[in-house]
């Protein structure tokens, strides 16, 4: 296989590998589309590079509960090299400085916001993971969340399903 010369396709390797589970199931679909929307693109270009990606080879989409977009291994092949320390360094120093405290109201907002894109993506609910990584993504602390989701759970606007995973709803 040769590598594929659109950058929407490194750009969809890299936002999968920054945001893989394991490399067995890959990452969430949920979570890479969430991220790509994050960097302006739109879901035209989000389909398009899947597509291309997945007729190259070097992706697998995994159905089942959840959508997982997994590299295969020249998928892997593709990716970019990865920074030097001193340049993750200054990535991950930039990650803190996003952080900006959102109030309860803009934080119930945001929430409400993630579920819409799920929704827009053929998602009917939402992991606690892949919430999770998408709350990361928006730079929000972890402990933040958790207290938004219990009080959304207490008002009714979110329910909440137990399983092999845990799952959240819209009500």
């Amino acid at each position: 296989m040769t590598q594929l010369p659109d950058q929407t396709t490194d750009l969809l390797r890299d936002l999968i590998a920054r945001h893989i589970d394991t490399v067995r199931d890959g990452a969430d679909a949920v979570v890479v589309h969430y991220a790509w929307r994050k960097t302006g693109l739109d879901d035209a270009a989000f389909a398009g590079a899947t597509a291309d990606l997945h007729s190259a080879g070097e992706l697998d989409i995994v159905h089942g509960d959840q959508t997982f977009l997994r590299l295969t291994p020249q998928g892997f092949e593709h990716l970019a090299p990865p920074p030097e320390p001193e340049e993750e360094a200054t990535e991950d120093a930039s990650k803190t400085q996003g952080f900006v405290q959102l109030s309860r109201t803009d934080m119930r907002a945001l929430v409400l916001d993630i579920f819409r894109l799920a929704a827009r993506a053929g998602e009917v609910g939402l992991t606690a993971s892949a919430l999770a990584a998408i709350w990361g993504i928006e730079c929000q602390r972890a402990a933040d969340l958790r207290g938004v989701i219990d009080d959304m759970l207490r008002s009714g606007t979110l329910r909440v399903e137990r399983g092999d995973r845990t799952v959240f709803f819209l009500n």
